[in-house]
């Protein structure tokens, strides 16, 4: 009789510790992967179409606190630090008297440190997929050019001052694997002109975990 009270008590209990969970409204986790971010305009120079922004690959990094409303909605703040930027490539430059002389490409990579905060209202299609939305905010800590292939009478100044804010949306999809893994794809799209008129556009895809 003891055992089989003891019994009981241990499964009331493990059932009282199930429902909890399912009634758990905050979770938290880390998430990481890749990126690919480039500057717009595509064409920063319009009358010279051989000279252009492209994708720059790089990594992000971070956590995050989901806080579940219902079934189907949830609130996730995120906070990550980002390796982003844009490649520039170009096959012309110009001379001196206005002429355009073709050479081999040049090609640049602006390397930005960021770290990025976003809100992101989360919507469940199902129990396993989802889509989310929300603003972002960017704060430069970093912004540097390193050279790829560049001609020997070139030089690169890294600049001393630069906008170190940037501010967007940011839109996703995400499908949970397990519980506590899952995957997930985010697109920013920039809308502050920063230094030279340029907003900032970057994909995200990468893994989540929740503790």
């Amino acid at each position: 009789m003891r055992y089989l009270i003891t019994f009981i008590i241990l499964v009331f209990f493990t059932i009282q510790i199930k429902a909890q969970e399912k009634e758990k409204k905050v979770q938290y986790g880390i998430q990481g992967g890749i990126n690919y971010s480039q500057y717009s305009p595509k064409f920063p120079f319009p009358s010279d179409k051989t000279s252009r922004e492209g994708p720059k690959r790089g990594f992000y990094a971070g956590a995050y606190v989901t806080f579940r409303i219902n079934e189907r909605l949830k609130i996730q703040p995120t906070f990550n630090y980002a390796n982003q930027g844009s490649k520039y490539r170009s096959i012309s430059t110009y001379a001196f008297d206005g002429s355009i002389n073709r050479n081999p490409n040049i090609e640049i990579d602006t390397v930005e440190e960021t770290l990025v905060i976003s809100l992101l209202l989360q919507y469940y299609l199902n129990k396993k997929l989802f889509i989310d939305a929300g603003p972002q905010l960017g704060y430069i800590m970093y912004l540097g050019y390193n050279p790829i292939h560049i001609h020997d009478w070139m030089d690169i100044f890294q600049p001393e001052e630069f906008d170190k804010h940037d501010f967007g949306f940011t839109f996703g999809l995400g499908y949970k694997i397990t519980k506590n893994l899952g995957l997930n794809s985010r697109y920013f799209l920039g809308t502050k002109k920063r230094d030279e008129g340029v907003k900032s556009s970057v994909l995200n895809l990468g893994m989540a975990f929740n503790f």
